[in-house]
């Protein structure tokens, strides 16, 4: 069974929550940024490609604190059984600047 880790950003600055928003057929909901880890990738790694990646901004940040937020089965492409552990991190971000 193949694990995998899936970082999320919990990102304050200013006073507010930075979040994405997203859309399937149920209408709109909205998520911390983040995903999986690449290969060779630090989890801090992930979290800066990330953030860049889904909402167009460089985090850099002073501190951090990480805890498991979930442990679930997942479904790959090829239909194999696997685990994915998120971790998220809560962020005070130092600056949300532009790419």
């Amino acid at each position: 069974m193949k694990i995998r880790n899936s970082a999320k950003a919990i990102i304050i600055d200013d006073n507010c929550v930075l979040l994405t928003k997203n859309e399937d057929r149920d209408g709109y909901f909205y998520l911390f940024p983040g995903g999986g880890q690449e290969h060779g990738e630090t989890l801090q790694q992930t979290l800066i490609r990330e953030c860049r990646e889904e909402v167009g901004k460089k985090v850099t940040y002073e501190s951090y604190f990480i805890f498991v937020s979930t442990l679930e089965n997942i479904m790959n492409s090829r239909l194999s059984m696997g685990m994915c552990i998120k971790l998220s991190f809560i962020l005070r971000a130092r600056s949300l600047a532009t790419k």
